[in-house]
């Protein structure tokens, strides 16, 4: 009989270098709005201000998604890492980002192709693309030639102080109608506006209320060349009723944890409000519970 042993023996080591389809499995908790929040946790740590979410229709069909920012850019010493599948940069304290793979596994949740075109100050415009497909053998990126990333960082994005900052593009997006009927594409684009309006609203309504950034949504018809009017994204603070549900609220209350102090602030909403901010995503009941924020951004809404 083999006895127990404290150490496991080992006799050498291999490299097992993960599938490429693996990337097809990233990020498969997403929906849209969710993934799209990913992307702009990547603007707001590049310390952009004004972020924009674009639908592109191409005869009569829904062909692309893009998230464009202001911020600082990527330089072209730097594009490879970021589009590495989980590599690493220098993140510090503010930064809501940490694993290196939010814009990835986001990306692959919702679309098949992933292109990101950005311009860092002092740095030509550089780009490179993830295209995912079934026949996939090796973790190859393509690069995008500088032609054709500084015509996509250069088009009319309606963002003044645009020197600087990072487009992203899905293409194949699996979520879009495979329908060019103008009913069913319109009804698509104003269910998907509601949602990443509501989400975003929701999730990063403290940077929102703070000036910190503004976001809008807008739609793009390639073939006359017009984007249909801008939807702002407002702020939607769980917390901002006028009048508590009960007296004495909200009401602060303290635990500690080890050497950790912790403090918490409960509130209870009103039974009915008119207020936007009481029409909360999925519906008051199911935003009941604990709310988690990091950087001011809002990690849970409830459910706790």
């Amino acid at each position: 009989m083999s006895t127990w042993r404290d150490q496991v023996p080992t006799s050498g080591s291999i490299e097992l270098p993960p599938d490429p389809r693996a990337l097809e499995g990233l990020g498969r908790n997403h929906s849209l709005e969710t993934a799209v929040a990913d992307l702009v946790d990547n603007s707001i740590d590049a310390g952009a201000s004004r972020v924009l979410i674009r639908l592109v229709r191409v005869e009569g069909r829904l062909r692309a998604l893009y998230v464009v920012d202001n911020g600082h850019g990527i330089p072209e010493s730097k594009i490879d890492a970021a589009m590495t599948v989980g590599g690493q940069r220098a993140y510090n304290s503010k930064d809501l980002g940490k694993f290196g793979l939010g814009l990835k596994a986001a990306s692959f949740s919702q679309a098949r192709s992933l292109a990101v075109v950005s311009k860092a100050f002092g740095s030509p415009a550089v780009g490179r693309r993830w295209l995912l497909n079934e026949n996939r053998k090796s973790f190859h990126c393509d690069i995008i030639p500088t032609d054709f990333a500084t015509d996509e960082f250069e088009r009319k994005w309606g963002i003044e102080e645009i020197d600087t900052g990072t487009v992203i593009r899905w293409d194949d997006v699996t979520g879009f109608p495979a329908t060019d009927d103008f009913a069913r594409v319109e009804e698509f684009i104003s269910h998907t506006a509601s949602a990443l309006r509501n989400h975003l609203g929701l999730v990063f309504h403290r940077i929102l209320d703070a000036g910190r950034i503004s976001i809008e949504i807008d739609v793009e018809d390639i073939e006359g060349d017009v984007s249909g009017p801008r939807i702002p994204v407002g702020a939607l603070n769980p917390f901002g009723y006028t009048r508590s549900g009960r007296a004495g609220y909200p009401k602060g209350l303290s635990a500690q944890v080890g050497d950790i102090d912790l403090k918490f602030k409960c509130h209870i909403w009103t039974g009915r409000s008119t207020l936007q901010q009481f029409k909360l995503p999925d519906g008051a009941e199911a935003r009941q519970g604990l709310y988690f924020y990091r950087r001011d951004r809002l990690l849970q809404a409830g459910g706790g």
